[in-house]
């Protein structure tokens, strides 16, 4: 039978309207960044190496001006080190291009005139300096998402919005990213291979993301996104990597930095940051605290439509805290052996301390409006986290241009006990005074997950235009969960052990994978990019309460991508790579969760991994003013995995949560980015998503079949108010979707957030007004043959954060500001 579910017509009719709106604005908006004015552009290179020289800060000044006291336009080269100085009178102008590490260059008397409206200066050589310098700091603004031809990087820095956050409020602000209530990741709306430093870290080392909540947005450079990467990659991760880039010290001399700040309900956080740069050394060292306390409220209601006893209706609340406590520490330092030799070492520890007191109230009854039995339970849940990392990396470069060598090895190791005090209570019926009986229960589960990642890859030049890639990576992974449950015995007044409600689950998983990748340009316009990767999983399991399984699996990931460049900062990509989602040990766990007795979730040992084929075509367009990243996406999945409830032919008023493979997905659409830069002091950066899914599950239920359309959206707006001010509105929508066995509601939220620089821009004060309206929260809607369900869950989230940074550091100052235009070098 297919199951159709339907919106409310208002709502129907709003989404409508908000669909054309949003449309109707990004076409207006191209409309407009179409338009062309006088302009100068280029492309900064390195001679030597004939690589783009990135971040480089561009000033124009009027020709012949001795003193050079203002400046008509400035801009910063991008990473592939074109420039764009757009918006200019007819006149003839002297540019100014300065680079930590290179000499200053000067171009003059550039004519810009009726004959010559757009003067492009095609590529413009920058020689490196002997020259050591303490510090170059730019005075000029990176985008917040910068596209490239593996996908984009997104600028963490930028992101005022976030400020005090954790690594998941970084993350919910992507493009493309959806983190929902249990913090799972996914990437354009199925699952992700989530990097720390391009490593596998004991922080997302399971099926959550609920790691990266203690990770402080403040550690973050950048993220890096790719819905299609090369054989280069792992080929974990259906949607694409996400990459978290983590600061380390780049400065020379001595630098440091401290941050603290507060929001309301007793949070706060705290940072110090040291680094220590010379020739032949670079040291640092970070420290992070934060407390976090949120309130957690959840809400259930369900009718079981074969079951006609008293407790065929469902309703159920509960209310919760959760207080966090989290330090982390991270050291490292490099060691410059020679210009072409570096050695690095890495390591983090952190701790993490977890109280999470709930309390839920189950009632059941015979009608909606006759609920005649009421069940009462409270947990007092605690959680302590350790985690430990480090990181060994060798980088070797060659004489030859473009030859290298790089070799890594990180261990994590992290450890997860929880303990649990539980007292369920049941009145008599009608009542909610008279107690009918009384169980206390309590619970310890001991979690130690392991992870050793091994790489190595070596490039090496074929020719002048293209290279061979290949390496060489292991994961292995060690994990060991063991819950103890014990319950309170009336007759002797202890707690005894009951293994029927115990069990210890062991999983070994590991990951060979050997790949090779030719690319380079067929010329001057197409660039290729082709892969394959080998990789041979073996996986052994073991728990009490179940068989010993193994699955051992081989399988080839090819991958493929051209990239035809139409003309400077304008190019079209197609790709196409195969993906695999291997199910982690929490899925396959077969041990029972009856935290919630009447809404049970259990793992299934016989969860194989889902294998997607992905294809995208991408363009690129970089206008004056404008940034257009449109991109069409496609995606075929086999082995869908997905929980799916049933009820328990035991028990009518229980049901079973569990992951099953339910057949084949289908889905495509398309996603908008455009990034607007309207005038010195506004800029806006918006994404858009349009995509239809069909998830056949006739494995899992006759007939089962669902086909939705669904959109999400995002705009973040940047306003500066002086040259020390600056304001960001980022507000986000995420349309019903729906899934195997129903429908998953509307998300939407707005943030605001606040940056004021003083004391000569070392000191800034940050504020942030996250969730304005209080409406970000998840819910659900579910109707099958058995039951139908509807819930909302909803995590605190309207709170106001304030946060204040001081640097400290000697060192050499360049800048140069449009309206001023100085360049000035000074001993600081």
């Amino acid at each position: 039978m297919t199951t159709t579910f339907e919106c409310n017509y208002n709502l129907h009719m709003d989404m409508k309207k908000l669909n054309l709106i949003l449309n109707t604005l990004f076409i207006s908006l191209l409309v407009i960044g179409s338009t062309q004015a006088q302009s100068i552009r280029g492309k900064l290179i390195d001679p030597k190496t004939k690589k783009p020289v990135e971040f480089a800060v561009i000033g124009l000044f009027k020709a012949g001006s001795t003193d050079q006291t203002k400046a008509v336009g400035s801009a910063t080269t991008n990473l592939d080190g074109t420039f764009v100085l757009p918006n200019l009178p007819f006149g003839k102008y002297d540019l100014v291009a300065s680079m930590i590490g290179y000499e200053k260059k000067t171009l003059k008397n550039l004519d810009v005139s009726a004959a010559r409206p757009n003067l492009n200066l095609q590529n413009v050589e920058m020689q490196s300096s002997v020259v050591n310098l303490d510090e170059i700091v730019v005075e000029a603004k990176r985008e917040f998402i910068q596209a490239n031809e593996e996908g984009i990087k997104v600028k963490a820095d930028n992101n005022i919005s976030q400020q005090g956050g954790s690594a998941l409020d970084i993350l919910r602000n992507i493009p493309g990213i959806t983190v929902d209530n249990d913090g799972n990741i996914s990437l354009r709306g199925t699952s992700a291979n989530i990097l720390i430093n391009g490593r596998n870290s004991a922080l997302t080392g399971t099926s959550r993301g609920g790691g990266l909540e203690t990770l402080p947005a403040s550690a973050i450079k950048d993220v890096n996104i790719s819905t299609n990467p090369s054989a280069k990659y792992d080929a974990a991760g259906v949607g694409g990597v996400i990459n978290i880039t983590l600061k380390k010290g780049v400065k020379t001399g001595t630098n440091a930095m401290i941050t603290i700040g507060g929001s309301n309900n007793g949070r706060y956080n705290g940072s110090v940051r040291v680094n220590r740069r010379s020739d032949k050394f670079n040291w640092f060292a970070s420290y992070d605290v934060r407390r976090n306390f949120r309130r957690v409220w959840f809400d259930n209601e369900r009718e079981t439509f074969n079951d006609f006893s008293r407790s065929r209706f469902l309703i159920q609340d509960r209310d919760g805290e959760r207080i966090d406590n989290n330090h982390t520490l991270k050291l490292g330092g490099d060691w410059f052996i020679d210009k072409k030799t570096t050695l690095s070492i890495e390591g983090l520890a952190g701790i993490s301390k977890q109280d999470e007191p709930e309390f839920l109230i189950s009632r059941f009854g015979s009608t909606r409006t006759v609920l005649d039995s009421t069940l009462f339970t409270f947990n007092d849940e605690k959680e302590d986290n350790l985690t430990f990392e480090g990181a060994l990396i060798f980088t070797r470069k060659f004489n030859r241009k473009g030859q290298k060598l790089n070799f890594s090895i990180s261990a994590n190791i992290g450890t997860e006990l929880e303990t649990q005090d539980v007292q369920t209570d049941l009145f008599e019926v009608g009542t909610t005074d008279v107690l009918n009986s009384q169980i206390l229960q309590r619970s310890a589960n001991n979690n130690i997950n392991n992870i050793t990642n091994i790489q190595l890859d070596y490039t090496h030049p074929l020719g002048k235009k293209f290279s061979m890639e290949t390496g060489y990576k292991a994961i292995i992974r060690d994990m060991n969960l063991d819950f103890d449950q014990e319950v309170f015995d009336e007759i002797t007044q202890t707690y005894q052990f009951d293994a029927t409600l115990s069990n210890e689950f062991k999983y070994d998983e590991q990951v060979h994978a050997a790949y090779a990748l030719f690319k380079g340009k067929l010329n001057k316009k197409i660039g290729v990019n082709f892969g394959l990767r080998a990789e041979q999983v073996l996986l052994t399991a073991k728990s009490d309460n179940a068989e010993p399984f193994t699955n051992n699996y081989f399988n080839l990931f090819p991958s493929a991508r051209i990239v035809y460049n139409i003309r400077k900062g304008e190019f079209i990509k197609i790709g196409y790579s195969k993906r695999i989602r291997r199910p982690r040990f929490r899925l396959l766990n077969p041990f029972r969760d009856i935290s919630n007795p009447n809404n049970i979730r259990v793992g299934n040992p016989e969860l194989g991994p889902e294998l997607t084929h992905s294809a995208e075509i991408g363009y690129n367009k970089i206008w004056n003013k404008f940034s257009f990243i449109p991109s069409l996406f496609y995606r075929h999945t086999n082995n869908v995995i997905q929980r799916f409830t049933t009820q328990d032919p035991n028990d009518p008023t229980v049901f079973i949560r569990r992951p099953i493979n339910l057949g084949t997905s289908t889905s495509y659409g398309v996603e908008l980015i455009l990034i607007g830069n309207i005038t010195k002091w506004w800029d806006f950066n918006a994404s858009y998503s349009f995509f239809n899914q069909e998830i056949d599950a006739r494995n899992a239920e006759t007939d089962l079949i669902t086909s939705s359309t669904s959109w999400n959206a995002r705009l973040q707006s940047n306003w500066k108010l002086g040259k020390r001010t600056s304001f960001q509105l980022t507000g986000n929508y995420r349309a019903p979707i729906v899934r195997a066995q129903g429908t998953r509601r509307a998300f939407y939220a707005l943030n605001f957030g606040f940056r004021h620089s003083f004391w000569n821009k070392r000191a800034t004060f940050g504020l942030v007004f996250s969730d304005i309206f209080d409406t970000r929260e998840f819910g659900f809607d579910a109707l099958t043959d058995e039951f139908t369900s509807s819930g909302r869950y909803k995590r605190e989230s309207q709170i106001v954060r304030v946060s204040l940074t001081y640097q400290i550091g000697k060192r050499f100052k360049t800048s140069i500001k449009k309206g001023r235009g100085n360049r000035r070098r000074r001993r600081r």
